[in-house]
């Protein structure tokens, strides 16, 4: 079996046997191992090994083989694990070192510790009619994981997180992707500004969604080249966010809410954005 390394080439979990041991379950919640995977709950240790964890069968059989799994942990997973032996270390744990690691509050009895992958504007390059969502401050994970489940159903090329966003691969983040996080590009920590030159060197035209005072969006172009930039649950974008636009578009609201969700705002402006761009392609 292959030996996991960060990004400075140090082993991780390291002191632990790559090979998979059927006969051993590992007990106690205060193992080594157990403490390490249950880590990367937290932000700081996801970042500092490159690794996070997927939950349930579905998710764990949805991991594409071009994502490397690195462990399979399970506990009293009814399922076939040989399956998994293959492609990843497997681990069988007790329920408390199990719950240790799982964020569900009804496991499955299997997840898994995947390596994720690092995107960049390069991505981009060579795109006909690209098509981008570009999230600035954005904290509730649930809304961030509706965002990427919508972006992969409507065909967006990518997402684009700015640093002040919630980590991408938190946990609830991930179960409200619906599995989407393997589908969809994420370029992580960007810096709006940067993001926005970059974007216009490639002559993506950056709209800025607002709750009132913008272009309406049924008579904004969507069929072109452009991104849809999203702000923060409560505070909407930044003014600075709001300067770099080329433009800023609204949802008509001809009812008495102030405001919308800002997952359900962004899945409407995807999905006018999709409707004009069929048009386009037919």
């Amino acid at each position: 079996m292959k030996i996991s390394r960060n990004n400075s080439g140090t082993k991780l979990f390291s002191g632990l046997p790559e090979n998979n041991q059927k006969s051993q379950v590992i007990v106690s919640a205060q193992n080594v191992f157990v403490k390490k995977a249950a880590g990367l709950k937290q932000r700081k240790n996801r970042d500092s090994t490159g690794l996070f964890i997927i939950e349930g069968e579905k998710y764990v059989n949805e991991i594409p083989d071009d994502w490397d799994c690195e462990y399979v942990i399970a506990n009293g997973f009814p399922g076939d694990i040989s399956k998994y032996e293959e492609r990843a270390n497997v681990r069988f744990v007790s329920d408390a070192a199990f719950r240790a690691i799982s964020d569900t509050v009804s496991p499955q009895g299997i997840l898994a510790l995947v390596r994720r992958k690092g995107y960049g504007f390069d991505i981009l390059d060579g795109l006909a009619l690209p098509f981008i969502l570009l999230c600035e401050d954005m904290q509730d994970p649930g809304n961030l994981g509706a965002l990427l489940r919508t972006s992969d159903a409507a065909g967006c090329d990518c997402v684009m997180l700015n640093k002040g966003s919630v980590d991408v691969f938190n946990p609830k983040v991930l179960r409200a992707t619906a599995g989407s996080i393997f589908h969809i590009p994420v370029i992580v920590h960007i810096d709006i500004s940067d993001a926005i030159y970059k974007l216009r060197k490639r002559c993506i035209r950056v709209l800025a969604a607002v709750p009132t005072g913008g272009a309406p969006v049924y008579d904004t172009n969507l069929a072109m080249p452009c991104a849809i930039m999203i702000g923060n649950e409560s505070r909407g974008l930044s003014d600075k966010a709001l300067s770099l636009a080329d433009e800023a578009v609204s949802i008509p609201m001809p009812g008495r809410a102030e405001s919308l969700n800002a997952s359900a705002a962004a899945a409407m402006l995807i999905y006018e954005a999709t409707r004009q761009r069929q048009f386009v392609n037919s």
